[in-house]
């Protein structure tokens, strides 16, 4: 296979599956907990997340940061008071939390180097799902072509 070729994307995150079940989850609770401003706000951060670079938020970066140093906190004051549950409690919160930042650290990175290619494919996964309407799924792929221009020796 040439180097200029697409290949297909294959990673332990699938970012079209996630988007579509985090689309869908919010869909769900589009009637019972979010108003339609809400719902609007929510949706557009996500499929912006197709067409452009998305980072972590920072206030996610502060939550779990706190928590590990919390988590931290509690494991000295359990080996200072030799208490082996508060040892436990806080290797276990620390881990959690050190698993919650690589793998948000990861699929934030995943969908920020995602290919031009792979955008569109995930967009028309998301049209395939009826979660993203044809319309605004134009409108996506519009953005994702002027934002991630076409690699040498590709068809536009």
């Amino acid at each position: 296979m040439a180097a200029n070729q697409s290949r297909p994307l294959r990673l332990i995150f699938n970012p079209a599956k996630e988007l579509a079940a985090r689309l869908t989850q919010l869909e769900a609770a589009r009637t019972d907990l979010l108003a339609d401003d809400e719902y609007a706000s929510w949706r557009s951060s996500m499929l912006s997340e197709i067409t452009g670079r998305p980072r972590m938020p920072r206030s996610r970066q502060i939550t779990l940061a706190l928590c590990g140093i919390a988590c931290v906190g509690l494991l000295v004051l359990g080996v200072f008071r030799q208490s082996r549950d508060a040892i436990i409690g806080g290797a276990a919160g620390l881990i959690g939390a050190a698993l919650l930042w690589f793998t948000f650290a990861y699929q934030y990175s995943v969908m920020g180097h995602l290919d031009r290619d792979n955008r569109l494919s995930v967009i028309d996964r998301l049209v395939e799902m009826r979660l993203v309407a044809e319309p605004e799924a134009a409108d996506l792929r519009a953005k994702v072509r002027s934002a991630f221009p076409a690699q040498a020796g590709t068809l536009d």
